[in-house]
């Protein structure tokens, strides 16, 4: 993590605040098309780079990320998320594997410990967030089939600011009243709070419906009074060969 402190103009762009960040900071000239800028406080990015640092609402004394990403387009916005398998219950631990895709510009390796992240439409449902993020980083999931077959195998769940995983699946459908029906309809973005700056995992499993419960539970398998005492002098005997074995050297 670098820091920076600069003193500029408040004519200056959003685009060169950022060029000007990047000098400052000495980084690599390729930079520019691949870093952004956040306020530090806020989860919007700040994606228009010809509005000037007043309209932006940058002031003074202000806070701002210059952050590895691309700019979101008309519309999008970005999702900052993790993969998670099975009953993993440490997110930011899971990420030992590395994801491979390919991209526009070749191939990439995202190592594990980084989040993912990915473009999509404001307006976008939940289900629609799955299957693009399923497409850009999962193997075997290239086509629009493939990688909708996939995202119904996985669910979304949110993390805390600390990146821990919270209790309850986001519900991807939700009740509307339709002509004094009550009819199912996917569950926008909007709808769910996104986008949040809070980490968001896809994990496997499914999310549970509506009136559904999604339960953990554990097997528990107490040995029999047999089986323990055959372990306790099997341990025993053990501890007494070691203990004659350091002896005799």
């Amino acid at each position: 993590e670098k820091r920076a402190e600069l003193v500029v103009d408040m004519e200056l762009t959003v685009g060169e605040l950022r060029d000007l960040a990047i000098k400052q900071l000495r980084l690599p000239s390729n930079a520019v098309g691949e870093t952004r800028l956040k306020k530090s406080d806020d989860v919007e990015i700040l994606s228009n780079e010809n509005w000037d640092l007043d309209k932006a609402k940058i002031d003074s004394g202000g806070s701002l990320c210059l952050e590895r990403g691309m700019l979101p387009g008309k519309g999008e916005v970005s999702i900052r998320f993790a993969l998670r398998s099975g009953n993993d219950k440490a997110p930011k631990e899971n990420h030992a594997m590395e994801i491979t895709h390919h991209a526009k510009h070749g191939k990439h390796t995202f190592d594990a410990s980084n989040p993912l992240e990915v473009l999509i439409s404001a307006g976008a449902s939940l289900v629609a967030l799955k299957e693009a993020m399923c497409r850009a980083y999962l193997p075997g999931c290239e086509s629009a089939a493939a990688a909708a077959e996939e995202a119904q195998r996985r669910r979304l769940r949110l993390c805390d600011w600390q990146d821990t995983a919270q209790d309850d699946v986001l519900e991807e459908y939700k009740e509307v009243k339709e002509d004094g029906d009550i009819v199912l309809v996917e569950t926008t973005l909007l709808d769910a709070g996104l986008p949040t700056s809070d980490l968001l995992l896809l994990e496997e499993g499914k999310a549970p419906k509506k009136g559904e419960l999604d339960l953990r539970f554990m097997i528990w398998a107490p040995k029999a009074p047999t089986d323990l005492q055959v372990e306790l002098q099997r341990a025993a005997t053990d501890s007494d060969v070691g203990e004659s074995g350091g002896n005799g050297g």
